[in-house]
């Protein structure tokens, strides 16, 4: 039996963290370029560590700023993808991540 990811964590250039659980994960494609589309269900998610007083959908999409992601698996074991970053190096802004929500209230957020 082959281990299921159990949630996915988000750190920011700002070391504020958000955990999703993977039943709002309704995609995630990470290659060359990353797209993770999250249900609207987790819209009002609080974020686990915080500078600021965010939802979830409302943080990602304030700032491009996505350094690193952890998936976490039912079996215990763990995987950080490092996006590519793309800017100026003093800047907190990537370049390369895009991010919105869709039609049906879900958020996209497309890295490369």
């Amino acid at each position: 039996m082959s281990a299921t990811l159990t949630e996915i964590e988000f750190v920011f250039e700002n070391c504020e963290i958000a955990v999703v659980p993977a039943k709002y994960i309704n995609q995630l494609e990470i290659a060359e370029k990353i797209l993770i589309k999250i249900d609207k269900a987790a819209v009002n998610l609080d974020l686990t560590f915080a500078a600021y007083d965010k939802k979830l959908f409302d943080r990602i999409r304030m700032w491009e700023d996505i350094t690193s992601f952890k998936l976490r698996y039912s079996d215990g074991k763990e995987e950080t993808i490092y996006p590519r970053w793309e800017g100026d190096p003093n800047d907190v802004t990537n370049l390369l991540e895009k991010s919105r929500v869709d039609d049906d209230g879900n958020l996209i957020i497309k890295i490369g």
